[in-house]
């Protein structure tokens, strides 16, 4: 007799008013599989779990659909929809730092878990936190339990989310991108924790993202989602091996990756000579209160014409603390910022400060939600010293032509454009003051993977158009080996490699940038 799958899912709809979110979506999920779901934003995904663990926000509504836990039927909606999914369903969700309640410490954060969840005592459920802290290995749980999220790294509170949605011994664990937002180290980790979990337990998992190399390592199946959507489904190997359908198609050849370790390496691409730098830092060094470790140690960096310069490393490396001393938003406290000979001093001319423009990660904070991109890009030309009506209009039509939006984006608000809409946006907007020096930092590490790859375009073609310097700061090293003409790799606040970016990675000469690089998930396509 064939056992009940794990989960079960029929015809699921979901809409907000007259719009579909998700229209039939049904799957079987065995006991110990894993099932991915991919598609860009808006196509879904996440919207999928949230009908599945009964947290749909108050404007959607749930039109059809049936739900199965083993052989068991669970409500879809209704007033104990949660209370339905205890010791069934628990969910890991993207972000941690939203998802973790910032005022509790993390031991008491798992412990809640089990006694609100299951009744156990205080004493038990502290007891399970504690062996759950262990068992996602989290060092000295004694120690960690007591400090608060904020008192730990990316990775580190990924893994209490982890051990929180276990707490309820669950059959059934949703991801939602539960990797998005870490180096790569960390995600690697994660990853084989999410793997050593389920051969231990026989957890069935539905794991989404928008990231297919990864979904390629842990998916036993994979469904592929557009616009609410089923589109393809079948095996893992199958739908990467062999797509069926052109939106399929079109995903994975986005997919910017590493060439696999026995694939030939091209040699890398011929640069001019690189003559005098254009923005060049020297013996840089930042330090932090009550922090031990500087956040910089002595870095120098060249950034050179008509080239994009990348930086990588993990999380708390000294990256951004970096890009924020290039651009004058920050004061080193030894070392110093020169552009084409001349010192950028503690007290940057307007000029100066026009040559280095920064693009930051996340666009929807960094431009004004209530400005027109008319508005927005006419006050800096204005500061710039551009004056006249018609000149303002045709120099606004000009940027946005070049980063590739059409002309009736002038009159919107960037609550009203997509996420690499936003970030071309806020690209043209650096663009407005002509500069010679753009930093990017992490500008496209939450993006769809089409959408990423036109982003890294547009920089390219601004870089050969323009002759400008880019300094791409990024923890995917895929973008990074695809894009860049050089690459320095930094570790705890310290340059400890730096080169042509194909010699770098073809033959890394440091450990740490070999652990980067072996740490990549690569598309698999093949079985293992």
């Amino acid at each position: 007799m064939k056992a009940s799958p794990a989960l079960r899912l029929e015809n699921l709809s979901v809409s907000f008013g007259d719009v579909p979110a998700v229209q039939d979506l049904s799957f079987d999920l065995a006991p110990g599989a894993t099932l991915g779901i991919v598609g860009e934003s808006g196509s879904g995904k996440s919207i999928s779990l949230r009908a599945l663990m009964g947290i749909l926000p108050s404007a959607a509504t749930i039109n059809n659909g049936r739900l199965w836990a083993a052989s068991d039927e669970i409500p879809l909606s209704g007033k104990r929809v949660r209370e339905s999914r205890r010791r069934r369903l628990a969910m890991v969700f993207q972000d941690p730092s939203a998802a973790l309640n910032p005022v509790m410490r993390v031991g008491d954060l798992i412990a809640e878990v089990p006694r609100r969840a299951l009744g156990r005592s205080a004493a038990d459920s502290r007891r399970i936190a504690l062996d759950l802290m262990r068992q996602v290995h989290l060092p000295d749980p004694e120690r960690m339990a007591r400090a608060y999220p904020h008192q730990l790294s990316g990775g580190q509170r990924q893994r209490i989310m982890i051990a929180a949605a276990l707490a309820t011994e669950p059959e059934v664990l949703l991801c939602d991108e539960p990797t998005t937002a870490l180096d790569v180290t960390v995600q690697a980790a994660v990853l084989d924790l999410l793997a050593e979990i389920r051969a231990k337990t026989s957890l069935a998992t539905v794991f989404v993202s928008h990231d297919l190399a990864v979904v390629s390592q842990v998916a036993d199946d994979i469904i592929v989602m557009r616009r609410g959507e089923v589109v393809e489904t079948g095996s893992a190997l199958s739908v990467l091996r062999e797509p069926r359908e052109e939106y399929t198609q079109m995903l994975l050849n986005s997919v910017i990756s590493l060439p696999s370790r026995d694939q030939e390496v091209s040699p890398p691409k011929e640069l001019s000579a690189k003559g005098s730098a254009g923005l060049r830092a020297q013996g840089i060094e930042v330090r932090y209160a009550r922090t031990d470790r500087p956040a910089l140690a002595g870095v120098s960096l060249d950034l050179h014409p008509g080239r994009i310069h990348g930086l990588v490393g993990e999380s708390g490396s000294g990256k951004t603390t970096l890009a924020r001393v290039l651009t004058g938003q920050q004061h080193p406290d030894a070392g110093s910022v020169s552009l084409d000979g001349a010192e950028l001093g503690r007290r940057r001319s307007r000029a100066q400060l026009r040559a280095v423009q920064m693009v930051f990660q996340d666009p929807h904070a960094s431009l004004d939600p209530r400005m027109t991109i008319r508005q927005t890009l006419t006050e800096l030309l204005k500061l710039n010293g551009l004056k006249g009506k018609a000149a303002l209009e045709n120099r606004c039509r000009e940027l946005l032509d070049q980063v590739a939006m059409p002309d009736w984006a002038l009159d919107r608000v960037p609550g009203q454009f997509s996420g690499g809409q936003r970030q071309r946006i806020a690209i043209a907007r650096a663009l407005a003051v002509d500069p010679q020096v753009l930093v990017a930092d992490e500008p496209t590490s939450a993006l769809d993977v089409s959408v990423q790859a036109s982003v890294l375009d547009l920089m390219a073609r601004l870089r050969d158009e323009f002759g400008l310097s880019i300094l791409l700061i990024s923890h995917n090293l895929a973008v990074v080996h695809e894009i860049c003409d050089e690459v320095s790799v930094i570790h705890q606040g310290e340059i400890v490699e730096t080169g042509l970016t194909r010699e770098i990675f073809a033959h890394p000469s440091h450990a740490y940038t070999r652990q980067l690089i072996e740490s990549v998930p690569r598309l698999r396509t093949e079985a293992s």
